[in-house]
Protein backbone atom coordinates (compact mmCIF):
# COMPACT_ATOMS: atom_id res chain seq x y z
CA UNK A 1 0.00 0.00 0.00
CA UNK A 2 1.17 3.54 -0.57
CA UNK A 3 -0.09 7.09 -0.28
CA UNK A 4 -1.60 8.43 -3.47
CA UNK A 5 0.02 11.80 -2.85
CA UNK A 6 -1.44 15.27 -2.78
CA UNK A 7 -4.16 14.43 -5.30
CA UNK A 8 -6.32 12.98 -2.52
CA UNK A 9 -6.06 13.84 1.16
CA UNK A 10 -5.20 10.78 3.23
CA UNK A 11 -6.17 8.34 0.45
CA UNK A 12 -4.31 5.06 0.07
CA UNK A 13 -4.07 2.46 -2.65
CA UNK A 14 -3.37 -1.26 -2.35
CA UNK A 15 -2.89 -3.64 -5.30
CA UNK A 16 -2.90 -7.42 -4.91
CA UNK A 17 -1.94 -9.92 -7.63
CA UNK A 18 -2.81 -13.52 -8.43
CA UNK A 19 -0.89 -15.41 -11.13
CA UNK A 20 -2.44 -18.60 -12.52
CA UNK A 21 -2.21 -20.59 -15.75
CA UNK A 22 -5.19 -18.56 -17.00
CA UNK A 23 -3.30 -15.25 -16.62
CA UNK A 24 -2.73 -12.45 -14.14
CA UNK A 25 -5.56 -11.03 -12.07
CA UNK A 26 -5.75 -8.64 -9.20
CA UNK A 27 -7.61 -6.12 -7.16
CA UNK A 28 -6.96 -2.42 -6.66
CA UNK A 29 -8.40 -1.09 -3.43
CA UNK A 30 -8.60 2.69 -3.13
CA UNK A 31 -9.35 4.04 0.31
CA UNK A 32 -10.70 7.47 1.17
CA UNK A 33 -14.03 9.22 0.90
CA UNK A 34 -16.03 11.18 -1.63
CA UNK A 35 -16.36 10.94 -5.41
CA UNK A 36 -13.14 10.97 -7.49
CA UNK A 37 -11.83 10.30 -10.98
CA UNK A 38 -9.40 7.38 -10.75
CA UNK A 39 -6.86 5.94 -13.17
CA UNK A 40 -5.48 2.42 -12.87
CA UNK A 41 -2.42 1.92 -15.10
CA UNK A 42 -0.97 -1.29 -16.49
CA UNK A 43 2.55 -0.78 -17.91
CA UNK A 44 3.21 -3.42 -20.57
CA UNK A 45 6.30 -4.16 -22.74
CA UNK A 46 6.29 -2.81 -26.32
CA UNK A 47 5.54 -6.26 -27.78
CA UNK A 48 2.26 -6.42 -25.88
CA UNK A 49 -0.54 -4.66 -27.76
CA UNK A 50 -4.28 -4.37 -27.31
CA UNK A 51 -4.64 -7.11 -29.94
CA UNK A 52 -2.32 -9.52 -28.09
CA UNK A 53 -3.74 -9.18 -24.58
CA UNK A 54 -7.20 -9.14 -23.04
CA UNK A 55 -7.71 -6.78 -20.11
CA UNK A 56 -10.98 -7.02 -18.26
CA UNK A 57 -11.73 -4.02 -16.09
CA UNK A 58 -14.95 -2.07 -15.47
CA UNK A 59 -15.18 1.39 -17.04
CA UNK A 60 -13.27 3.00 -19.91
CA UNK A 61 -9.96 1.42 -20.98
CA UNK A 62 -7.60 3.45 -23.20
CA UNK A 63 -4.12 2.71 -24.58
CA UNK A 64 -1.11 5.05 -24.72
CA UNK A 65 2.57 4.64 -25.45
CA UNK A 66 4.80 5.12 -22.42
CA UNK A 67 8.33 4.56 -21.15
CA UNK A 68 9.27 1.61 -18.98
CA UNK A 69 12.33 0.95 -16.86
CA UNK A 70 13.18 -2.76 -16.96
CA UNK A 71 16.41 -2.09 -15.07
CA UNK A 72 17.65 0.91 -13.09
CA UNK A 73 17.96 4.06 -15.22
CA UNK A 74 17.39 2.31 -18.58
CA UNK A 75 14.11 3.33 -20.18
CA UNK A 76 12.48 1.54 -23.10
CA UNK A 77 9.27 2.20 -25.05
CA UNK A 78 6.20 0.34 -23.90
CA UNK A 79 2.44 0.45 -23.84
CA UNK A 80 0.19 1.62 -21.06
CA UNK A 81 -3.39 0.40 -20.67
CA UNK A 82 -5.28 2.90 -18.53
CA UNK A 83 -8.62 2.27 -16.85
CA UNK A 84 -10.50 5.49 -16.08
CA UNK A 85 -13.66 5.84 -14.04
CA UNK A 86 -15.49 8.13 -11.63
CA UNK A 87 -15.95 6.29 -8.35
CA UNK A 88 -17.06 6.86 -4.79
CA UNK A 89 -14.33 5.99 -2.29
CA UNK A 90 -13.62 3.59 -0.78
CA UNK A 91 -13.79 1.29 -3.82
CA UNK A 92 -12.44 -1.99 -5.12
CA UNK A 93 -11.57 -2.59 -8.79
CA UNK A 94 -11.10 -6.19 -9.94
CA UNK A 95 -9.13 -6.77 -13.15
CA UNK A 96 -7.53 -9.56 -15.18
CA UNK A 97 -4.98 -9.78 -17.99
CA UNK A 98 -4.87 -12.83 -20.28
Amino acid sequence: AHRVGRRFDFSKHRRTFKLTEAGLSGTDEIFGSGEHEVEVRFHLPSGVTRESVQISCPGELIWETCEMAEVWNLRKPGNCAIFKSKVTLPTQIDWSIK
